[in-house]
């Protein structure tokens, strides 16, 4: 019958366990966060990774298995995973402590003002993760090497994702877009093939991205990291009224959930009440003025002389 810790539980469910765990650990690598040693911090790493799947559509049952799989390779977490189970409970209960809203391109264009003046590569990875539809995870994993710009158009190889795992041709993302396209080579001009479009882990990016949300004042529409791939696709359908489009550019594995989560994500935008302050407008300002001299420097450059 072999050995007892065989018979805890069923091959089936073994399997499961061991699948969800692969999938988590690669969340961790693309996140550049190592496996963390203390429980409280493994907890909320785990609680980000469960806000990621629900809000990506993916599965109750991987929420669940996730947790139980952790728990089976290491019974002494069992009772430290407090948040991490109050997020799955709510999850089930069909809530969830807060609905991050997608971002628009009014407040986009604020955040990368602000963020422009002391990260220019970051806010360029904010504009590439919305227009890209990326998760957290995959913008944090883009190299210079990564990226290909051929006039409008962009490729963006991902790599190891959570759907190339399911399909091995889905580890890229195309999109047409002159302005970001003209951004990423100039970035790509000065950087080696080995940088980092966003050179930070998931932690550290997110204690910016809070700070940003506080600097520019859109601290009170609670938006979240993945707020911008919620956005893109949000402007996505807007522009084309496709979902099939949708679909392929976020790699989502059925149409079915992408109609939901644009369903959602307009009733959220519906709920949204915003008006610009003064400071925004001079952000947008400072994001407009980047893009005009790029417009300018197009126009030069095509001009023949310089």
């Amino acid at each position: 019958m072999g050995q007892l810790r065989d018979l805890v539980i069923k091959p089936a469910t073994k399997r499961r366990y061991e699948e969800a765990a692969r999938k988590f650990f690669a969340y961790l690598r693309a996140n550049k966060e190592p496996l963390p040693t203390q429980p409280h911090d493994l907890d909320q790493i785990v609680g980000h990774y469960l806000e990621e799947l629900w809000w990506d559509g993916q599965s109750k049952s991987l929420a669940g298995d996730t947790l139980s799989s952790l728990q089976h390779r290491e019974p002494s977490l069992k009772g430290k995973l407090r948040w991490s189970w109050k997020l799955l409970k709510a999850w089930q209960q069909a809530e969830i402590p807060s609905r991050a809203p997608p971002f628009t391109l009014q407040t986009l264009a604020i955040f990368c003002g602000w963020a422009h003046s002391t990260k220019p590569s970051w806010a360029l990875g904010l504009q590439v993760a919305f227009h890209g539809l990326l998760r957290t995870g995959e913008l944090l994993q883009i190299q210079a090497k990564h990226i290909t710009c051929k006039q409008q158009y962009i490729h963006l190889h991902l790599g190891q994702t959570k759907t190339s795992f399911r399909n091995a041709n889905v580890d890229s993302v195309h999109f047409a877009h002159s302005q970001i396209s003209l951004l990423l080579q100039a970035w790509k001009s000065v950087a080696c093939d080995t940088d980092y479009l966003i050179d930070a882990s998931s932690t550290t990016f997110r204690a910016w991205f809070a700070s940003g949300l506080s600097a520019t004042g859109l601290v009170g529409l609670d938006f979240k990291p993945y707020s911008l791939r919620r956005g893109g696709a949000t402007q996505l359908f807007s522009d084309t009224q496709s979902y099939s489009t949708v679909t392929q550019r976020g790699r989502w594995s059925s149409t079915k959930t992408v109609r939901v989560y644009v369903a959602d994500s307009l009733a959220l935008l519906q709920e949204l009440t915003f008006k610009i302050s003064p400071d925004q407008r001079f952000f947008i300002q400072q994001w407009n003025k980047v893009l005009n001299e790029l417009e300018r420097s197009r126009s030069r450059s095509s001009g023949g002389r310089g």
